[in-house]
């Protein structure tokens, strides 16, 4: 009879606790929109947020000393984090090797900061991250539309955007 209640109550917590597990997909997931995309490998958990990806106009100006060479593209729902890290891919038009991604971390955010850590390849920009935010391709150099004043020495707003600009910069 011993036996019995112990087999009976192992079978009880393995029934209990398989009932209390979170659902794992066990594929690759991959959201995409407008030529950017995230993969998910299998098991990473995110709860039940509806991911999309989409090029957006930038909620903030983009830093001056800079030209895009991307779209900014908003994953979202912002600040969704993940249990890993996740592959976005962002494409971008540059031959430049002075290439750099910019994130914004929500519609609150004001300063767009540097990431480090991405690489540039065939026109693609791809970074490892845990959570959503805005993200743009950017290269050095200013276009120069936004300054008519013909003063070249920007300096003074070297401290406006934060991050470093040399360890962002990919392969």
């Amino acid at each position: 009879m011993h036996r019995f209640a112990t087999l009976f109550a192992l079978l009880f917590t393995c029934i209990l606790l398989a009932s209390c597990a979170e659902e794992v997909d066990y594929e690759t997931t991959v959201v995409e929109g407008d030529g950017a995309s995230v993969e998910i490998q299998p098991g990473i958990q995110y709860g039940d947020a509806n991911l999309t990806v989409a090029a957006v106009e930038p909620p903030v100006e983009l830093p001056d000393d800079y030209t895009a060479v991307s779209e900014v593209f908003a994953f979202t729902p912002h600040g969704t984090e993940f249990s890993h890290h996740v592959t976005i891919r962002i494409p971008y038009a540059s031959a430049s090797d002075a290439l750099y991604l910019l994130k914004l971390d929500d519609d609150a955010d004001l300063e767009w900061n540097f990431v480090n850590g991405p690489t540039f390849q065939s026109g693609i920009a791809t970074i490892s991250v845990s959570s959503f935010s805005y993200y743009v391709v950017m290269e050095e150099g200013s276009t120069g539309d936004d300054d008519d004043s013909g003063d070249d020495d920007d300096s003074a707003d070297d401290d406006d955007y934060s991050g470093d600009d040399d360890s962002a910069q990919g392969s």
